[in-house]
């Protein structure tokens, strides 16, 4: 009696399964053989001197006391049920050199007071995950090198939260960045600066000075919360992208000084002063360079602050479909030569809406936009930017992220619908900011002061 031979077809697919468990079997030993635990009290640094790289740390829960320097090391710290690393005898908790490139995982590693920062980046690439650094008064993060963060926190009780310079390189990604009494951010003859879906707060949010590849923010929140401080800063940077942002501060929410071929652009963005101008630009003379907003408020609460302001020689900031909002002073002031063309857009201020002071007539232009003559004389108008401000000045900041997103949307769709009508402008101001209820509580009867902009050259 002869045995039958198996299938061929049945017998391929027990050898595919063979083999694909096999992988399986040989990856999982591989990856383990990968991995190294540590736990409190045990000899990292001599540990790390003994391993090859691309080896993951995996670290126990507890309290770990380290001053490690990795020179030119691959490595990855894990802690997935969380560890605390605090700064050893030497000041700092890690330093990262001569090309190393280091990812951390869940960590939280606090500085100790008056010394170095508590995590420092020369020459090297740091990758963090959900991790928080926290220094009680200085740098929490030095970056000379470049650094990649996701979620977690940067936190510092003194100077700037995180520091680039030196040419490095930042991006940070849904991570909360403070300082209680210095800058969050601050980056100088650094390369770039991305920040994405992030909260920045500090007495200044971000200051950057002299930054070649420019700075991104797009869908975060900044807030300067010092008696003047601002929310964004730039001086001598190549290229700006603010998206989708809100910035908040009780100085400028945004100030600089843009120059020769750079270009800076504004979009869907609320920037909002509680004390001074909400926008203030200075362009340097005669220089080839760009300043474009569009979809944005720029709005100041402050006497006499004004929500726009262009100056320098021959620089035209270019506005379009916005919206300038001054609760006592006005909503355009430009002067030193500078200009202006606006189109599409609504400017309200308490002493008008333009102030061209020392202006070129030949570069200013109120193209199809609507203009109060003057807002005092406009109970409606008034009204609406003293409850905005207010407002602002005292909201959740995730409720004031959403104000801004409702609001640009209601206003596109306003201008979509009725382009040239006033009411509909109000209309989507009063859907916004205040309840339409008590409006008309505290109105006796609504202003109509709303006047069309001149298309073409604007005088004054």
């Amino acid at each position: 009696m002869t045995t039958p031979n198996p299938n061929p077809a049945l017998r391929a697919a027990f050898l595919g399964l063979a083999l694909f468990l096999a992988a399986i079997l040989l990856a999982a030993r591989a990856e383990a053989s990968r991995l190294v635990r540590v736990a409190p009290g045990d000899d990292i640094a001599a540990l790390i001197a003994e391993l090859p790289d691309n080896m993951v740390i995996l670290m126990a829960p507890g309290t770990y006391r380290l001053s490690l320097v990795l020179a030119g090391r691959r490595l990855i710290f894990m802690a997935p049920e969380g560890a605390v690393v605090e700064a050893g005898d030497q000041g700092f908790a890690f330093w990262m050199q001569h090309g190393a490139e280091i990812a951390m995982d869940g960590l939280d590693i606090r500085g100790a007071p008056g010394r170095q920062p508590a995590v420092v980046v020369k020459g090297a690439t740091l990758r963090l995950k959900d991790v928080v650094i926290d220094s009680p008064d200085k740098r929490a993060l030095y970056i000379d090198g470049m650094l990649e963060a996701e979620g977690g926190r940067i936190v510092s009780g003194g100077g700037a939260a995180l520091f680039v310079a030196g040419g490095g390189g930042a991006t940070l990604r849904r991570v909360e960045v403070a300082s209680e009494a210095g800058i969050a951010v601050a980056a100088q003859n650094a390369r770039r600066l991305v920040i994405e879906g992030a909260r920045l707060s500090g007495r200044t949010a971000l200051r950057a000075v002299a930054v070649s590849d420019g700075v991104t923010v797009a869908n975060s929140l900044l807030e300067g919360r010092g008696e003047s401080g601002a929310a964004l800063v730039l001086e001598d940077v190549t290229g700006l992208s603010l998206a989708d942002s809100v910035l908040l501060a009780s100085g400028p929410a945004l100030s600089g000084t843009i120059g020769t071929g750079h270009a800076w652009q504004v979009g869907g963005s609320l920037l909002a002063s509680r004390g001074g101008g909400a926008v203030d630009i200075t362009g340097l003379r005669e220089a080839d360079l760009r300043f474009e907003v569009s979809a944005a408020i720029a709005l100041s609460g402050a006497e006499d602050g004004h929500a726009f302001l262009s100056e320098g020689t021959g620089f035209i900031p270019l506005i379009g479909d916005s919206l300038l909002l001054a609760r006592s002073g006005s909503a355009l002031k430009v002067q030193n030569g500078a200009g202006a063309l606006v189109a599409r857009s609504l400017l309200a201020g308490g002493s008008g809406p333009l102030r061209l002071a020392d202006h070129d007539p030949q570069i200013t232009s109120i193209g199809d936009s609507l203009l109060t003559p003057d807002a005092r004389q406009d109970a409606q108008v008034l009204a609406l930017m003293d409850r905005a401000s207010r407002r602002l000045s005292g909201a959740d900041p995730a409720l004031t992220q959403q104000v801004a997103q409702n609001f640009l949307s209601e206003l596109a769709g306003a201008q979509a619908q009725t382009p040239d009508d006033p009411a509909a402008m109000l209309a989507a101001l009063e859907a916004t900011f205040i309840d339409m209820g008590e409006l008309r509580a505290e109105l006796a009867q609504p202003g109509d002061g709303l006047a069309h902009g001149a298309t073409g050259r604007a005088t004054r």
